[in-house]
Formats: C-alpha cells, structure tokens, sequence
C-alpha cells in the first residue's frame, strides 16, 4: 500500500486529535452588584462537569443545583485541587468540603469557607444525562 503525503499528514492529525485533552475548568465569576451567579450547563452520564470559584476565608458560600429530574449532583472541593483526564474520565483529588463530598450527592451546601483561593465545582448526573441550574451566592 502506497501512503501518499496526504494520508500520512490525515492519520498524523487524527492521532493528535485523540490524544488531546477535554477537560476544561470554567472560571465562575460573581456578579459585582450582589455577589451572585446562575450557571446553566448540560452532562452526560459518566462525565463530569467542572467549574472554578474564588473564595476568601470566612465568607459566607451558598450554592445549589437544581435539574428537571433531580439526577444532577455536586462535590465541592477545597483550594488545591485537582483534576486529571485519562482515558476520557475526569478524576478530581482534593479534600471536599464537608457534606459536599463523592458520596454525599450534595444538592445544596451553605456554610462558612474554610479556607481563600480557587474551589472547585464538580457537578455529574447520577443517572443518564442531564440539564442543570447551579445558583451561587457568596457573602
């Protein structure tokens, strides 16, 4: 079989194309007037979306989800976490704030942040796929 310069170049981008990564961290960002956000997003089953939000110490953190068939849950992680694709799975390691954690399937979570920086929003469906709402308040 002959490969024409074409070809090679084909199989070259594909094979770089399916070693590319997909995880992507969306950046929250509060409204300045209220401190406030709604992020509105879609998963599909054994995905995960993740998001990102700036926290200080002592504040005041309220936040929930809400999807059309109550199948869309969260896991919030403290600052330092991370997330990491292999083989199309996103695996976050972290210390998880309490009750928010991968076996709480948190809807809701309201208390005092531990500790400032960047936390982390993990939100998957526990059942098929799913639409959701997440309402974020920070004080």
């Amino acid at each position: 079989m002959k490969i024409t310069k074409s070809y090679a170049l084909l199989l070259l981008v594909a094979a770089t194309l399916s070693s590319c990564s997909t995880l992507s961290i969306t950046e929250i960002r509060l409204s300045k007037e209220d401190y406030s956000a709604v992020v509105r997003g879609s998963v599909i089953r054994g995905q995960r979306d993740l998001y990102s939000l700036a926290g200080e110490e002592g504040q005041t953190l309220g936040i929930s989800i809400t999807s059309p068939e109550n199948n869309a849950v969260m896991v919030l992680y403290q600052p330092g976490a991370s997330a990491a694709e292999k083989d199309g799975i996103v695996e976050v390691t972290g210390k998880v704030l309490p009750g928010a954690g991968e076996t709480d399937n948190a809807t809701t979570w309201k208390g005092p942040l531990p500790v400032s920086g960047k936390y982390l929003v993990s939100v998957s469906p526990v059942r098929g796929n799913t639409a959701y709402e997440i309402k974020i308040m920070v004080r």
